[in-house]
């Protein structure tokens, strides 16, 4: 159980856009990042800088998430909030969207730091997921190393979403799951329910993605 948090560490909190690679958030990024109230900082690692923070107290990463004190949390925020200064142009009036496809794996971290946080999490067939994140040329890092072999890229996926699962009933926090299937299908319809989740109207712009189907990512 994580700590409750005063009124003073409260703030700006933004939705976290993740899925396995290759689900479509690439193309969901594309879109939400077309509409005038919304803006995605894509693949910065604020996160990993956090976890090395919380490493370093008392207990190490993850045992001191469930003691962390308000003043804890307070740093943890002001380090986030500097790091997408540092990373991007961000405005007051929009909807940040901080897109990492693999901090689903982190939901614990986030949840620590920003009890209120809401997620788009991208769902594509596993089958699809997996054979194409095999044959993707992938830069290799610590997590890519994985797709050199089918075994190895399937059992990522196993843990990943088997970890994304478990974070779902654990916890009771906002999600919405966006089918990569249906949003090629029905697209409009798909992102207008996006779109309500995240509060925001339904903005045209949106629609010269409409006929593309650029690569899932």
């Amino acid at each position: 159980m994580w700590r409750a948090l005063s009124a003073s560490v409260q703030g700006q909190t933004p939705f976290f856009l993740v899925g396995f690679p290759r689900s479509g958030t690439t193309l969901l990024d594309q879109i939400l990042d077309s509409h005038p109230l919304i803006q995605v900082i894509e693949e910065q690692p604020m996160l990993d800088v956090l976890k090395s923070m919380i490493s370093k107290l008392p207990g190490g990463y993850p045992e001191a998430l469930s003691t962390l004190e308000e003043a804890d949390i307070q740093e943890l925020r002001k380090a986030y909030c500097s790091l997408l200064n540092k990373f991007t142009s961000t405005f007051p009036d929009k909807i940040l969207i901080d897109k990492y496809r693999l901090n689903l794996i982190h939901v614990g971290l986030i949840k620590a730091i920003f009890p209120h946080a809401k997620f788009i999490f991208a769902l594509r067939h596993p089958c699809d997921v997996v054979l194409s994140c095999f044959m993707q040329p992938f830069k290799l890092n610590n997590a890519m190393a994985n797709f050199y072999s089918l075994e190895d890229s399937a059992y990522l996926y196993h843990r990943a979403l088997g970890l994304w699962i478990k974070y779902t009933g654990l916890f009771a926090f906002d999600y919405h799951t966006v089918k990569y299937e249906q949003l090629v299908d029905s697209f409009e319809l798909v992102i207008r329910e996006l779109f309500a989740f995240l509060k925001v109207d339904w903005h045209d712009g949106v629609l010269k993605l409409c006929g593309t189907r650029p690569p899932p990512g």
